[in-house]
């Protein structure tokens, strides 16, 4: 019985250990990706030739991403 006990634990361990593994893959790929749009908002947002209400629309959409990336 302690036997089984100590086995279900560890399998428990790793569980949580490969869970914790995964949440943090995909905190990093999500920052990533929101860097990613903050940065090409940016860029449309000071793009030549882009009218001024798209170029506020890029502005907002680039703060949004960069306010996410820091609740992230």
């Amino acid at each position: 019985e302690r036997l089984e006990r100590e086995q279900r634990a560890a399998a428990e361990r790793a569980r949580l250990r490969e869970r914790a593994r995964i949440a943090q893959d995909m905190h990093d790929a999500l920052g990533h990706e929101l860097s990613l749009i903050a940065l090409r908002a940016g860029a449309l947002q000071v793009a030549p030739g882009l009218s001024a209400e798209h170029s506020a629309s890029a502005a907002r959409l680039r703060g949004a991403a960069a306010e996410a990336t820091d609740r992230l």
